[in-house]
């Protein structure tokens, strides 16, 4: 019996095991709640994480335009993106972000500038090293808006196509939000689109 007795009263019981455990579950079940949790909003904004990801995305895209190398006084004057179904029909994500300058340099001179190399972080297309040829370049002048393109070497201002521009009304509004909207102006414009994978589970996307 008095060795029975020394048996049991030697055994140490380790709490420690027991507590990481109670850790372990309480973690999975805090996951679990919160997954749980977020599928009603899904409803209303998409998944959250998603949403947040593309507002991240569609930011870095227009503040990647906005850093673009201009001539020398063509100061940013205000800048812009939007998310969500733009335009056409529902089923797809559409982004698009602008940026207004001042126009003191020459078409030839914008076009310069915009045909070097430089990063352009697009949502859907990914990185883009050639402005020019991604984006377009716009100038305002006399109320209205003329599409400045290059052909055979030669800088050629003109009238804009019916498709050039998505939605001209919300780029006459972004000008006219900007100081001395009567002034003549270049524009920046620059435009994605998507119809799957992770970024489309967004509310706004349908």
């Amino acid at each position: 019996m008095l060795k029975d007795w020394l048996k049991i009263e030697d055994v140490e019981v380790d709490d420690s095991l027991e507590e990481k455990s109670q850790i372990k579950e309480y973690i999975a079940g805090t996951v679990l709640l919160l997954l749980l949790l977020s599928v009603p909003t899904t409803f209303v904004t998409g998944w959250p994480w998603v949403s947040l990801w593309n507002d991240i995305r569609t930011y870095n895209f227009a503040l990647s335009i906005k850093r673009l190398p201009t001539p020398s006084g063509n100061r940013v004057l205000t800048w812009k993106s939007r998310f969500g179904v733009l335009w056409g029909g529902g089923n797809h994500c559409d982004v698009e972000a602008m940026v207004l300058l001042q126009a003191k340099a020459t078409p030839r001179q914008m076009v310069n500038a915009m045909k070097k190399p430089r990063e352009i972080h697009f949502p859907f297309q990914g990185v883009s090293t050639t402005p020019f040829e991604k984006l377009r370049l716009y100038l305002w002048k006399d109320g209205r808006f003329w599409r400045v393109r290059e052909k055979r070497g030669k800088v050629v201002v003109g009238k804009p196509d019916t498709e050039d521009i998505y939605d001209v009304d919300v780029l006459k509004q972004f000008v006219k939000s900007a100081p001395h909207p009567e002034r003549k102006r270049f524009l920046i414009y620059g435009a994605d689109q998507t119809y799957g994978g992770v970024r489309y589970w967004d509310r706004r996307c349908y």
